[in-house]
């Protein structure tokens, strides 16, 4: 296994609704933990970000229909909490839609760096992650998502998602289970 984390959706626009599930002060100190871990194994982080034109002429139609004008390029909303911002060596891969390989250098940037399998955490479950997982695995990707490292403001739409995807599209793994198998494989080689 040649994982690499793909933190979906880390934004503070993102991460500002008090009915998120896990909430949010859990969530975020489930992401610093799997990042500092990813980070200290050489796990490579991608952060991928929905980011919209100062204008907002690339936003996505039904945001341009509701004058939603969340994760403006520049603005504080379009980034992440402090404690999850991207290190020196980490790529930050805009999207406009709800898949992380909306944006093509995503994939490229995988091929390339040889990664067999991603690790995707953040939100929303029954949006920007189910959309990842299904065009991730549709590429071939292995696909494992880390459960307790997602977050949605649909907890019932959440989990009809993740009862899809797991065993179809992806593995659902708890962290500490993740890490038990990762570090079992590395001892095996």
């Amino acid at each position: 296994m040649h994982p690499a984390l793909l933190l979906v959706d880390v934004q503070l626009d993102f991460l500002e609704p008090q009915d998120l599930q896990p909430a949010r002060e859990i969530l975020l100190r489930r992401l610093a933990g799997i990042l500092t871990r990813c980070r200290k194994r050489d796990v490579p982080v991608l952060h991928v970000r929905t980011l919209v034109a100062a204008d907002g002429h690339d936003r996505m139609p039904h945001w341009a229909r509701n004058g939603d004008t969340r994760c403006v390029v520049g603005s504080k909303g379009a980034g992440p909490p402090a404690a999850l911002h991207e290190g020196s060596d980490e790529k930050v891969y805009a999207k406009q839609f709800y898949s992380a390989f909306g944006n093509p250098a995503l994939e490229a940037d995988l091929r390339a760096a040889g990664i067999d399998t991603v690790l995707v955490c953040g939100v929303h479950t029954h949006a920007c992650i189910q959309a990842t997982v299904l065009d991730a695995y549709q590429r071939g990707f292995r696909v494992i998502v880390i459960g307790d490292a997602i977050a949605s403001y649909a907890p019932l739409l959440a989990q009809l998602t993740l009862d899809h995807l797991s065993g179809r599209a992806c593995e659902l793994l708890s962290e500490s289970d993740f890490w038990t198998r990762f570090e079992t494989q590395l001892s095996a080689r």
